[in-house]
């Protein structure tokens, strides 16, 4: 989608569930994330701190999944 919004933080995984399936039989994982960093603010620097909850499916569940808490990552979407 041309011009859509795009997201990409650097996280780790503070948390997740155990891998679950949906009624088709697709693999499905919920986590918790978390992201810290100073960003520019007003000519200043700013701390952003936040804590999102996150679903993957497929494959990148599966991989997920064999990851344990403290793992970081760089999410999109």
């Amino acid at each position: 989608m041309a011009g859509g919004n795009r997201l990409e933080l650097d996280v780790t995984i503070a948390g997740r569930d155990d891998l679950r399936y949906t009624p088709a039989g697709i693999p499905a994982l919920s986590l918790t994330l978390n992201h810290a960093s100073v960003q520019p603010e007003a000519g200043g620097q700013r701390k952003v701190e936040l804590e999102l909850a996150a679903v993957a499916f497929g494959p990148t569940a599966e991989a997920l999944a064999r990851l344990p808490a403290g793992t970081a990552l760089r999410c999109e979407g």
